[in-house]
């Protein structure tokens, strides 16, 4: 039989059910609306819709979104 102690190993799961990568500081719920984001730096706009709103922040979805580490307004 082949040892499988390299394998990784996940964590054990949370009481609530959910893993340490999905938990949230603030309950996130349902939104939807249009925005655009504007690079600070460059001024180059992009149309994006928010979906999910929380007291820590949004989620954005864009079809072009701008490099990671970019400076963008709402």
């Amino acid at each position: 039989m082949p040892d499988d102690s390299s394998k990784p190993t996940s964590l054990p799961a949370s009481p609530s059910g959910l893993s340490n990568s999905e938990r949230r500081e603030a309950p996130r719920r349902p939104f939807t609306a249009s925005a655009e984001e504007t690079d600070l730096a460059s001024g180059a706009r992009l149309s994006a819709r928010v979906f999910e709103l929380s007291l820590k922040g949004c989620y954005l979805d864009t079809l072009n979104p701008f490099p990671k580490g970019t400076q963008f307004g709402l």
